[in-house]
C-alpha cells in the first residue's frame, strides 16, 4: 500500500534536511596554467576565466597605475590520447592613469592570439597525486592593437605593448 497524500510532502522535507545535514564541502581544483587542462581523445574543452590586474607601485616620479581586465577565452581539443591543441583568444581592456599629469589612456580589443600543442610523453598516476612530462609548442598571431593614437596623436605603445600572460 501507498503512502498517503499528506504524509509525502513531510517525507520530501525530511529527506531534503538530512541530504543537507549531510552534505559535504566540495573543494574544486585551483584554476591553474591552461596548459593544465586534461582533455581526452576526441574531446573538447571550453573555459573562460575573468582577470583583474592592477600595477600601483611606479617606481618613477610620474605616479602611473596600470589597470588590466582580461577575459582569455581558451578551447582546447584533444587530437589524441597524448596530444592537444589549444587556442587562447584574449579581450582585453588596459588603463593607464598618469596622476601627475593627470592623463588617463585607455584601449580595448583581441590581444595576440595564440596557438599550442601539448604532448604528454610520460605519465604516472597515484592516489591523489599526478605527474606528466608534457611539453608543448606554440605560436602567437600578432593580432591585438599595437598602433593606437590618441586624439593628439600620442602613441599608445607603451599601454599596448604592456604583456599580460594569461
Amino acid at each position: 500500500m501507498g503512502l498517503c497524500a499528506c504524509k509525502r510532502p513531510l517525507i520530501l522535507a525530511v529527506s531534503f534536511l538530512l541530504t543537507i545535514v549531510s552534505a559535504r564541502t566540495a573543494f574544486p581544483a585551483p584554476i591553474t596554467f591552461n596548459t593544465a587542462l586534461p582533455v581526452a581523445d576526441g574531446q573538447g574543452v571550453f573555459r573562460m576565466q575573468s582577470k583583474f590586474i592592477r600595477s600601483t607601485q611606479d617606481p618613477g616620479t610620474q605616479d602611473r597605475e596600470l589597470t588590466v581586465r582580461a577575459l582569455p577565452l581558451v578551447a582546447v581539443y584533444g587530437a589524441t590520447r597524448r596530444l592537444a591543441i589549444f587556442g587562447i583568444v584574449p579581450i582585453l581592456n588596459k588603463k593607464l592613469q598618469i596622476n601627475a599629469s593627470g592623463v588617463t589612456r585607455d584601449t580595448s580589443g583581441l590581444g595576440d592570439i595564440t596557438i599550442l600543442a601539448r604532448y604528454t610523453a610520460w605519465k604516472k598516476d597515484g592516489p591523489g597525486r599526478t605527474t606528466r612530462l608534457a611539453p608543448f609548442i606554440g605560436i602567437e598571431a600578432p593580432t591585438g592593437k599595437d598602433n593606437e593614437k590618441d586624439s593628439l596623436e600620442n602613441d599608445f605603445t607603451a599601454i599596448l605593448s604592456f604583456r599580460v600572460n594569461l
